[in-house]
């Protein structure tokens, strides 16, 4: 019994800082207006792919921005100031923005997109359909959107504090995925009831907690770094 509240116990100090980084609420906004000429089935395809990208980006960068810091001698005292100044700055994007600074012209191209419809009586030329080729689920959706610098430099540390329980930041990754694909599928149910003015004020709250987290990480960081003189 001890060691599943320890697993779990662990588990939520990985999940839920990463949860709140990611934020996959201020994505929904940008994903409804950039598959509102796509069908359903199209739509799915979309948010699956790129929940793909990136949680293969994240991966990637967990599992060698360890080996990487081996090979440079970036010691886990060092990665934790800086990642934490990094996150720090992030959150202070969101919270002065209202969302994650990547998605800042949400509204632009949500406009965009309406006048380019309006343009076209309605139809793209491509008969309504965005072509694959290039496809928005790779940039922006999941890169920098879902897989930004933030989610990037939370993984590293993450990987190099938690070297023995590596497994924990894949599933850390995976379920917070897993979380951000069923809110994709679901976005216009849920933009409808919390509104514009909801996922703002959600996602400064998130922006504040990121702030919060990367001031902890970074005088944790410091104060391993001065022990260890």
């Amino acid at each position: 019994m001890a060691v599943i509240i320890e697993f779990v116990t662990l588990f939520l100090a990985i999940f839920i800082p990463m949860i709140i980084i990611v934020d996959p609420l201020s994505t929904l906004a940008l994903f409804i207006s950039m598959t509102s000429d796509r069908d359903r089935k199209e739509q799915i395809l979309t948010a699956r792919d790129a929940i793909i990208y990136a949680s293969a980006f994240l991966v990637l960068f967990a599992i060698a921005g360890r080996y990487i810091l081996d090979y440079m001698g970036i010691s886990i005292e060092a990665l934790k100031v800086s990642g934490g100044l990094l996150l720090a700055i992030f959150g202070l994007n969101m919270l002065k923005e209202g969302e994650h600074v990547e998605a800042s012209r949400v509204e632009e191209i949500a406009e965009g997109h309406s006048a380019a419809e309006a343009g076209h009586q309605g139809e793209l030329p491509t008969g309504g359909k965005v072509p694959r080729g290039g496809d928005i689920a790779l940039v922006p959706l999941a890169i920098p959107l879902l897989a930004g610098p933030g989610a990037i430099s939370f993984c590293v540390v993450a990987m190099g504090e938690h070297r023995a329980e590596w497994y924990l930041v894949i599933l850390a990754i995976a379920v917070t995925m897993a979380i951000t694909f069923t809110l994709l599928l679901n976005a216009p149910k849920i933009l409808k009831y919390i509104g514009p003015n909801g996922t703002r004020a959600l996602t400064r709250i998130m922006g504040f907690l990121t702030v919060a987290l990367g001031i902890a990480y970074a005088m944790n960081g410091l104060a391993s770094w001065i022990k260890s003189i």
